[in-house]
């Protein structure tokens, strides 16, 4: 059942509903974890996030709440004649409102800011074990024509932790 959805840019004040969202990208995630606060550090990037020009952060609201972010990532290199590529970053709808459109809404404004910016494709990363999320991309036109990779360096002091 479709539920009545609006997607915007991201604004400061969107900070908390981003960070509870995100939180469910974790593999151990648990409804418990929705409240935390946001670190310090986490709201000096989200300041950043949201003013850089390189980026285009959208939320989807749902009854005066935030229940999805969408991140593109504006990428140039020399490939496909220097025109730039989008990278869809952290791409999370609130897991009570999934199947009910606001991921499909996203969606849409995400390729539709990335046509309005020149890019030439729209690329995207999902953990394997995320099959739903698969089938929604695939639904909504992306083909899985790539293998993805990752060094982990959360070990190292490069990451902070999370307090």
């Amino acid at each position: 059942m479709a539920i009545e959805v609006s997607v915007r840019r991201a604004a400061q004040e969107d900070l908390a509903g981003v960070v509870r969202l995100l939180a469910q990208l974790a593999p151990t995630w648990t409804r418990e974890q929705a409240g935390s606060a946001a670190t310090s550090r986490e709201k000096q990037v989200w300041e950043a996030m949201v003013v850089d020009e390189r980026r285009i952060v959208l939320v989807a609201e749902h009854g005066g709440g935030v229940i999805g972010i969408a991140d593109l990532v504006v990428l140039t290199s020399l490939l496909d004649g220097a025109a730039p590529h989008g990278l869809l970053d952290n791409m999370v709808v609130d897991a009570a409102h999934r199947g009910q459109g606001a991921g499909t809404m996203l969606i849409r404004a995400v390729r539709a800011a990335a046509q309005h910016v020149g890019c030439c494709r729209l690329e995207l990363l999902s953990s394997k074990e995320r099959d739903r999320a698969h089938a929604f991309y695939q639904a909504a036109g992306f083909e899985q024509t790539a293998e993805g990779f990752r060094a982990d360096f959360s070990s190292s002091s490069a990451t902070p932790a999370r307090s």
